[in-house]
């Protein structure tokens, strides 16, 4: 073939050939499958006008094409003339592709090719294995020109070079590079699996384009693949809000990503904060805003898989998101420091290849000698109370919920800390309970189921059955509770309102110091309150969190009030001056812990969102500096007359017989404690019970004498009898 025919057969295919954008994918794909139909043209004409036979030496046997390619020049081969016209043709489809992109159609083949700025051979070595995909003629035809069995064929390294030496200057460089399996081509383009033998020559390996490439070109995209159940795509909705809570937060993370961009910095964005707090709805709307999803990867499941396993799984993360354009994002990255070496080979890895890593943690910073590059970290932390109203609000539209006209949410938002998340979630249950009209009743039982956790040994749930009627106290005890249930609802009014969320940004909830005899009724206005508040009360077990060794009891202390910021729950540390005595004189290292132990613990009372109950039998056993820093101190004094007459009159049930019981003159000999009058009813029943009779006067005088004597006191049945007592 002379060159005229040469330039005669490129008219031939691409005669009507303009620089016009390309419309659909079908079109592009068309003009690529002409433009290999004529190099592979081209080449058949060269292969059936070179030397046919193999030419061997002994122990070596030399393919004709590695034959043929060491003799130069070569024969019947265009000259520079038709070089020109194949590569401006080569030219012109690339151009076509870009100028589509510039009007808005963006074609799998372009995206692919400028997110990787792919070389001119790269490119063809693509396209080339590419076409096989597109219609099996090529297999066929990439047999005959490679004197194979058609059966499954795709290019070989030194096809391709035949091929792009038809119309551009081929260098060994380009060979090393598309025959290098641990190059970029032979990592994230390739199969591995098809490239051939290891002593083979490099022009003999084989180019099969990798599933997630071809996927990709095949308009396939976002399939998961091996990465399932290990990763899931973060996409943005069109239209999509900004977080209530997150517009300042949104527009910090913006202006990092832009600045590590720009400067083609490695870095890694820390999003910290505990679960719940708007993470990854953050993700979702920056994903909205620059048209990049994210690929979310379950950092720990990656740590728990054999090396060999987790290599190759980062990898095809690696090339998901170079091929496909997303950003990464590692959730739930471990901060202990037995995680520390694997997190480190992890983004050693990653980050030679991806220069912007996302990484989100519940702790509130990782440390940066995870990473060589830059590290920047973002703070979550729950929204305030007057943001959560507005969560409220804004899910209880979207979940299309009626709220009473009497539902108060300052009320909730002040009761309740909640995470974002948690409303929604709470929102989505109550949409679907059938509830014509949620009031505060239905509200706060939600939230409290949404809320449970498990303490585990450290602490037991208190039930909240009792009422203000249930308790007798004295006028001024009374009130000091009532105020607490008031300084509870009214929270959010408070800091939000009235503006002393700037003043005291820190420390909202409060601490109450309820001291008194033993069956004073510390327990139950504790429950009470709880009640009264709708909130779930713990008793701490005290023996489950000190401890003999340095740091333990800090360590206890710390994942006792986290639990309890989870669950927005009281804690209620009863006989709490076996932890808050006296702080005592500095004599020796014990002393010392000992101290810090009571600040630390201080600390996190003050630190503590919610509401912190301590009960005590004696107020002088606190150090004076800490009962400063309590928020309420109640007394719970013994019953007087008055009040012990009321409770034993309240003590025994309706359905109880009784006969010729004088409560007033009981009331008046026995002086006993509320918990006290509630055993001695109970002993009567039983004795009663026993005889199968009613209850009279000398049960109840009987069982009082039996509590004297339970408290260490000489035996009072005859004065009681007499009336002398």
């Amino acid at each position: 073939m002379n060159e005229k025919q040469y330039l005669e057969l490129a008219t031939l295919y691409f005669q009507n050939l303009d620089d016009s954008p390309y419309r659909s994918v079908e079109e592009q794909y068309h003009d690529w499958m002409q433009f290999v139909d004529m190099l592979c043209s081209m080449q058949l004409v060269i292969k059936e006008n070179s030397l046919e036979k193999s030419f061997c030496r002994i122990g070596t046997v030399f393919r004709d094409e590695e034959l043929m390619r060491a003799l130069e020049p070569r024969p019947f081969s265009p000259n520079t003339a038709t070089e020109d016209v194949i590569l401006g043709i080569f030219q012109t489809l690339l151009k076509k592709g870009e100028t589509a992109a510039q009007n808005g159609i963006f074609l799998p083949f372009d995206v692919l090719r400028m997110l990787h700025e792919f070389t001119y051979p790269e490119i063809m070595a693509i396209v080339l294995s590419f076409m096989p995909d597109l219609n099996r003629k090529y297999e066929r035809i990439y047999g005959v020109l490679q004197e194979e069995p058609a059966e499954s064929i795709r290019p070989t390294v030194g096809f391709v070079y035949d091929i792009c030496a038809l119309f551009m200057p081929m260098q060994y460089e380009d060979i090393a590079l598309l025959s290098d399996e641990d190059g970029y081509l032979g990592t994230f383009v390739f199969d591995r699996r098809f490239q051939g033998k290891a002593d083979e020559s490099s022009l003999s390996k084989r180019l099969c384009l990798n599933e997630r490439i071809r996927d990709f070109l095949m308009g396939n995209p976002g399939k998961m693949g091996k990465l399932y159940p290990y990763a899931r795509i973060l996409a943005g909705e069109e239209g999509q809000e900004a977080p209530i809570a997150g517009d300042e937060t949104a527009a910090q993370v913006l202006e990092l990503m832009g600045g590590l961009i720009e400067r083609e910095k490695r870095g890694v964005i820390q999003l910290s904060g505990e679960q719940g707090t708007g993470k990854k709805f953050l993700l979702r709307y920056l994903a909205g805003l620059t048209g990049q999803s994210f690929l979310s990867v379950d950092l720990p499941l990656l740590l728990n898989m054999e090396y060999r396993d987790r290599e190759a799984l980062l990898y095809d993360i690696i090339g998901k998101c170079m091929i496909e354009g997303v950003y990464l994002h590692l959730d739930h990255v471990p901060y202990e420091e037995k995680d520390r070496k694997a997190v480190q080979e992890v983004l050693a890895l990653l980050q030679k290849y991806i220069m912007l890593l996302f990484a989100s943690s519940d702790q509130e910073e990782l440390s940066e000698a995870v990473t060589d590059g830059v590290w920047f970290s973002v703070e979550f932390h729950r929204p305030s109370a007057g943001l959560q109203k507005e969560f409220w609000k804004h899910f209880g539209e979207e979940k299309q919920l009626h709220f009473s006209p009497e539902l108060d949410l300052d009320v909730i938002v002040s009761k309740y800390s909640l995470t974002p998340k948690a409303i929604c979630q709470i929102a989505d249950r109550l949409s679907v309970s059938g509830e014509e009209q949620i009031d505060e009743q239905i509200l706060s039982e939600a939230i409290r189921k949404e809320c449970k956790v498990n303490f585990g040994s450290k602490a037991k749930r208190l039930q909240t059955g009792f009422t203000w009627e249930d308790m007798e106290l004295n006028q001024e005890s009374e009130q000091e509770l009532k105020r607490i249930v008031a300084y509870a609802k009214n929270r959010a009014v408070v800091y939000e309102n009235y503006g002393f969320a700037k003043k005291m940004p820190y420390g909202r909830g409060f601490s109450v110091l309820l001291y008194g005899p033993p069956g004073t009724g510390k327990t139950m206005a504790a429950t009470v309150l709880a009640n009264e508040l709708k909130l779930d009360i713990y008793r701490i077990d005290l023996s489950q969190i000190g401890s003999k060794y340095i740091g333990e009891t800090e360590k206890n202390l710390s994942a006792i009030f986290e639990t309890g910021k989870h669950a927005n729950a009281i804690l209620f540390f009863d006989e709490a001056d076996a932890l808050f005595t006296k702080r005592t004189e500095v004599s020796s290292s014990n002393d010392r812990y000992a101290n810090a132990e009571i600040a630390y613990l201080l600390q996190k009372i003050e630190e503590y969102d919610g509401i912190s109950f301590l009960a005590t039998n004696n107020l002088n056993n606190f150090d004076a500096a800490f009962r400063r820093r309590l928020t309420f101190i109640v007394p719970m004094n013994l019953p007087d007359a008055e009040i012990r007459q009321r409770l034993w009159e309240k003590v025994f049930p309706e359905e109880m017989p009784k006969e010729n019981i004088d409560f007033t003159a009981i009331s008046k000999q026995a002086e006993l404690s509320g918990s006290s009058i509630k055993s001695a009813a109970l002993q009567a029943a039983y004795l009663a019970a026993w005889e199968k009779r009613p209850v009279t006067r000398l049960d109840v005088l009987d069982a009082i004498d039996r509590e004297y004597k339970k408290n260490g006191a000489l035996s009072i049945r005859q004065d009681l009898i007499r009336g002398k007592f």
